[in-house]
């Protein structure tokens, strides 16, 4: 009897234990269905409502269909965004992904160890050539170019007619002559109308204009030779100055609106679509603003920045176009996931998607053409793309495209340039002594 009590206690404490252990399993088998999912933060820019819908959709529909992974949306507006970034890289707290330039910056950034490589972790053969260079440290891309973005000049026609500027009876109709430009300039205000929209308290807008002057002048030759210190190259160079000059000739005729160093970015594009100036040189982001923000029955057409007579001659067909790309942080700790995500970007429906919204050239192999043969691209995206594909060279924007130090020195120089407080030489030398200190 007392064998019997023995044995039933062993059975029961037997059964016990795989009682316990079947507990602790369906704990852990809920403990995994209730794992967080993982987190990924986004930093990205407003470039257009579009644009802005555009992600904001992509996110959504992501995060529904994986939830196993959450993406937190957040933007910010370009200057915010570079001094967040800026920040966070040199404090280790970056985002997994954000919005930003490729150039120095940014590849001094990734040898640093502090931006990802991407090849491991996207298909970086669907982007096309021009893109890949443009996000790349040498075989290594480093950044999601999201759209090429060429610069022209916009102009408002029913201005032009006022003014009794034909740009038919240009030399050339898709790209003026300096003399044909200032004639239309000369026009314009002889006839009432402000020439040329601008809004320069972010700094960069006003260069613009300088930037793309050097190059008419000097080409990307004497820029890279000036930022990297080569061939006898320096920011002194007279290309820089004669860029200098010209910015500052249209401000003492009057081309552009008074008191612009104070008006806020947004300004220049309602300048534009609301017939308060007849120009506007931008990138194409301004051709979704325009459809965003112009009355019906607004026409405007587009042509490339003026050719300089005795300007460097291989350089009268050089397009300003530069890159919005997507970064990863080297530190994130779900590669994989943040690689699933933006690998949605370059999914040909995706990318046709996109470029159909935002106005934009993709950057996806085989989209562009796609979408023109379509039908279903803006008008102004096809000049502007025509224009690219017969350009000799492209060059980024200066403020991303220099070392740190020449880019913010450029920056300050963007307002005195055009109050006429610093002359185009001491401008010059100025950048010089930033670069090379």
């Amino acid at each position: 009897m007392r064998r019997n009590r023995r044995l039933i206690l062993e059975a029961g404490a037997a059964m016990l234990r795989v009682t316990v252990i079947a507990l602790f399993a369906m704990m852990g088998q809920v403990a995994v269905s209730h794992a967080q999912p993982a987190e990924i933060v986004m930093w990205n820019n407003p470039v257009s409502e579009s644009y802005t819908k555009f992600w904001k959709a992509l996110v959504e529909d992501f995060n529904k269909t994986h939830p196993d992974i959450q993406i937190t949306y957040e933007q910010f507006d370009t200057e915010t965004m570079k001094t967040k970034v800026r920040a966070a890289l040199l404090a280790g707290t970056e985002p997994d992904i954000w919005f930003f330039n490729p150039g120095e910056f940014t590849t001094i950034n990734h040898r640093q160890g502090k931006i990802r490589g991407l090849n491991d972790i996207l298909p970086v053969s669907d982007y096309t050539k021009e893109g890949r260079t443009g996000c790349s440290d040498g075989e290594e891309m480093i950044c999601i170019p999201l759209y090429l973005a060429p610069s022209v000049v916009y102009f408002n026609k029913a201005l032009f007619a006022k003014a009794g500027v034909d740009p038919s009876t240009w030399a050339d109709p898709n790209r003026p002559t300096l003399t044909e430009f200032n004639a239309a300039v000369d026009r314009l205000l002889a006839a009432g109308i402000q020439p040329i929209a601008m809004a320069n308290s972010a700094k960069w807008p006003f260069m613009f204009w300088y930037w793309a002057a050097q190059n008419r002048y000097g080409g990307t030759k004497a820029l890279s030779n000036a930022a990297l210190a080569q061939e006898g190259g320096s920011f002194k160079d007279q290309s820089f100055v004669k860029a200098g000059q010209f910015v500052q000739d249209l401000v003492k005729r009057g081309a552009f609106p008074a008191g612009f160093n104070g008006m806020a970015e947004s300004e220049i594009y309602a300048q534009f679509s609301q017939s308060n100036a007849a120009m506007l040189y931008m990138g194409p982001w301004a051709i979704s603003i325009t459809k965003e923000q112009a009355p019906p029955g607004f026409e405007y057409d587009v042509f490339d920045f003026p050719s300089v007579e005795g300007g460097a001659p291989d350089s009268q067909h050089d397009m300003m176009a530069g890159i919005d790309a997507l970064f990863v942080s080297a530190s994130t700790k779900h590669p994989k996931e943040v690689g699933e995500f933006l690998s949605k970007f370059s999914a040909p429906e995706t990318a046709r998607q996109f470029m159909i919204d935002t106005d934009s050239i993709s950057t996806i192999n085989g989209v562009l053409e796609d979408v023109i043969k379509s039908g279903k691209a803006n008008e102004k995206i096809t000049r502007v793309a025509d224009f690219l594909s017969k350009t000799e060279h492209t060059y980024q924007w200066w403020d991303w495209l220099l070392p740190p130090a020449p880019a913010e020195e450029m920056l300050n120089l963007s307002q005195p340039l055009a109050e006429g407080t610093v002359a185009p030489e001491e401008a010059a030398a100025r950048l010089e002594r930033a670069a090379r200190p």
